[in-house]
């Protein structure tokens, strides 16, 4: 992966953070990273903060695949598989970083139970059909 341009700019419209995955603002000061990489180019866009806490934890020695280059943020705090405890040691440092990463993690949560709710609702409103559908009217003979 060769780094072709890198440094910070305002948004002129929403992106993604790369580290977070939240929203960045337009007119929100943002790090990017321009890359290209077997003849893909991309850019990379995190929030300043973001970008300042990933570049602390590889410093910190978190290990990743080079040839990939550095994974997000969220992703590196993730693989440890104590995510909040991870989340509470950032706190110190970037407040800001850790409550959007929490954020991040309390809306997946919610969006998770909706789905299966849904899924329970729609399964079981057509275990409801199926029993209607074979139950056999009755006529009444006088």
């Amino acid at each position: 992966m060769q780094v072709l341009d890198q440094g910070t700019a305002t948004a002129r419209k929403e992106h993604q953070c790369y580290d977070c995955y939240r929203t960045i603002a337009k007119g929100t000061v943002y790090s990017y990273c321009k890359t290209v990489d077997m003849g893909r180019a991309a850019t990379c866009r995190s929030h300043v903060d973001c970008h300042e806490a990933a570049m602390a934890e590889v410093r910190r020695g978190t290990a990743f695949d080079v040839y990939d280059g550095v994974p997000p943020l969220k992703d590196m705090l993730g693989d440890s598989g104590q995510f909040q405890v991870e989340v509470d040691l950032l706190r110190g440092h970037f407040p800001h970083v850790a409550t959007r990463l929490e954020l991040g993690e309390q809306l997946s949560e919610i969006r998770w139970q909706d789905k299966l709710r849904e899924r329970r609702f729609a399964s079981s409103r057509s275990t409801q059909k199926q029993g209607e559908k074979s139950s056999c009217p009755t006529t009444s003979t006088n």
